[in-house]
């Protein structure tokens, strides 16, 4: 620690306050309001944050830099404070509750902002020994005051519980409402990023020719057999041992490595399949704005068939494949909730409520497992929903729910959540789904 520069690099807006048992929640609410780029929280900074140099220095600066004050309390969390050999770096200490106490009184007399939140892990919550704990401390640093007690006694309304309460929609029901700064429109990206060159797809020979395009007018019509003759001497598509097929290309790894992409068939014609890739290739929200919205006008819809450079059709397959993929007539309205039938002319989409009941014949078999970039992205996963060893997540579907807020997904067991998630929500992942000539 001697070596680390002294002293916050920048002020500090969030202060995230933990023990070592709600480390890692900490650390996931931090990596999700970061990148959240539809709002800006202000610097967050926590307890072990490296970069902040010697911990014990820096944490007065912190805390008087701060708006917020966010403890994650687990259970017994004030167990061990009124042992003077309890000093850890690496977590909340007695001496961090002195310090961010007295500046809470201080910035009620100078009538500042400075506003306290828990998020309460694991039942975990500031009950009567913390209370007692909390007291006896203060009551021997010299601070205690009459509401000093209450202003943390008060802090358990939050209802978060690590296995049922994903933090992402947590954040957005309690803490973005209060923390952010301001909503950033997202309809123009500020910069075009660098179109990052492709490597070949292995034993796939490209051709110069473009294919012309097939527009399938409804999900289930068929090509003539004279587009499919031309379509099979132009295919781009490796078939694979498994019955999937490789197509495309996208990053796959931690690295970023650029490898085929891997493809389910779920519904295969004489001339045509559907596809849906087998990994969740990357997560994004499905809309990039916290708006009432639908797959007709979200944003994930726009990357998914965007023609700026970065946008996955043209970023993922080459104008010779792209040829290759049908455009189809997508509905919107196959949801219970939804009301008239509205449909978009899409080469790359997500499945409907209906098409994922449909095409999957069970929850294990709609199971998904993000890839290593998706992963790396935010693609919210648990040890304990896993598919094929491996842990499984979250995934996109394009229907609507009857809250205008949110879209369906499929939750991590591989069950339709109906009900849905906000659509700013950073840690779903995405499963695109096309038609393909054959």
């Amino acid at each position: 620690m001697a070596n680390w520069k002294q002293g916050p690099t920048r002020p500090c807006r969030i202060f995230l306050c933990y023990r070592r048992e709600t480390a890692q929640t900490a650390i996931t609410f931090k990596g999700i309001m970061d990148r959240d780029s539809s709002r800006k929280y202000g610097n967050i900074w926590y307890s072990n944050l490296e970069g902040v140099g010697n911990f014990i220095l820096d944490i007065p600066e912190l805390i008087g830099e701060a708006e917020w004050i966010i403890f994650f309390v687990g259970k017994a969390f004030t167990a061990g404070f009124l042992d003077e050999n309890e000093i850890n770096p690496d977590c909340v200490t007695a001496q961090e509750l002195i310090w961010i106490e007295k500046e809470r009184q201080k910035r009620k007399r100078e009538g500042k902002p400075f506003h306290l939140m828990t998020v309460n892990v694991d039942g975990g919550c500031f009950d009567r020994q913390c209370a007692k704990d909390i007291k006896q401390l203060f009551l021997v640093a010299g601070i205690l005051q009459d509401d000093s007690v209450a202003a943390y006694r008060g802090l358990n309304q939050n209802p978060y519980h690590s296995v049922s309460t994903l933090p992402h929609d947590f954040i957005e029901e309690h803490i973005a409402p209060y923390c952010t700064l301001t909503v950033v429109p997202m309809d123009k990206p500020t910069s075009t990023p660098k179109k990052k060159e492709r490597p070949e797809i292995p034993a796939v020979k490209k051709k110069a020719a473009l294919i012309p395009e097939i527009e399938a007018v409804e999900v289930d019509s068929s090509a003539s057999r004279e587009q499919a003759t031309a379509a099979v001497k132009n295919t781009g598509l490796k078939w694979m041992e498994s019955g999937n097929v490789l197509f495309g290309s996208y990053p796959q790894t931690v690295e970023g490595d650029w490898q085929p992409i891997e493809w389910q068939v779920l519904k295969r014609e004489k001339d045509r399949a559907l596809l849906i890739s087998r990994y969740a290739i990357d997560t994004k929200p499905y809309n990039d704005t916290f708006t009432a919205t639908t797959w007709v006008d979200c944003s994930l819809r726009k990357w998914l068939n965007g023609k700026r450079q970065y946008d996955f059709l043209q970023t993922a397959f080459t104008e010779e494949e792209q040829g290759q993929i049908l455009t189809t007539h997508v509905p919107i309205g196959d949801n219970p909730f939804t009301v008239p039938e509205i449909r978009t002319r899409d080469k790359v989409f997500l499945l409907s409520i209906l098409e994922a009941n449909e095409m999957f014949s069970s929850n294990e078999a709609r199971n998904c497992a993000p890839t290593g970039y998706a992963k790396k992205h935010g693609a919210y996963t648990d040890k304990d929903y896993k598919t094929n060893g491996k842990q499984a997540c979250l995934w996109w579907l394009r229907s609507p729910t009857v809250n205008s807020f949110k879209a369906v997904c499929v939750n991590r067991d591989g069950s339709v959540y109906d009900h849905g998630r906000s659509v700013s929500n950073v840690c779903v992942g995405v499963r695109p789904a096309l038609w393909v000539k054959l």
